[in-house]
């Protein structure tokens, strides 16, 4: 939970800092914002949540890109909605953005991501199949 409230903390500030204090286009501070949060997510969650530092990088790495472009996808487009659609602030997007991937985000890092074939890790050695997304 302390990953995640960090990596919250940091992507909310750098947006702040890129789109108030630099003025950049909404979409650019998200994406900028976005770039700087999903470093430190991988490497917290790798070390600390699932605790997966020993597993293949060079497996981990295309896995979590292939998760980052779906929820930044998501954050995008749940934005562009927000601002453009409801007539609300960047902020106010950005905030219902993450609610929307948190869970995406947690579960395929989880099952997909870091999955290590242990119960730490959220799956089952004697029963791999109960991992939703291990086929993938």
């Amino acid at each position: 939970m302390a990953v995640g409230f960090s990596n919250t903390l940091l992507y909310v500030s750098m947006f702040q800092v890129l789109w108030r204090l630099l003025h950049l286009n909404y979409k650019f501070a998200v994406t900028g914002a976005y770039l700087v949060a999903v470093t430190f997510h991988f490497s917290m969650n790798r070390m600390v949540t699932f605790q997966n530092n020993k597993g293949r990088l060079h497996h981990q790495i295309p896995k979590y890109v292939i998760m980052i472009l779906i929820n930044y996808l998501l954050t995008l487009g749940v934005v562009e909605v927000t601002v453009v659609v409801m007539l609300f602030s960047p902020d106010v997007g950005m905030l219902f953005s993450i609610a929307v991937t948190l869970m995406t985000g947690y579960l395929i890092s989880k099952y997909w991501v870091f999955y290590s074939g242990d119960r730490r890790a959220g799956g089952t050695v004697d029963n791999p199949e109960h991992n939703v997304l291990r086929i993938l």
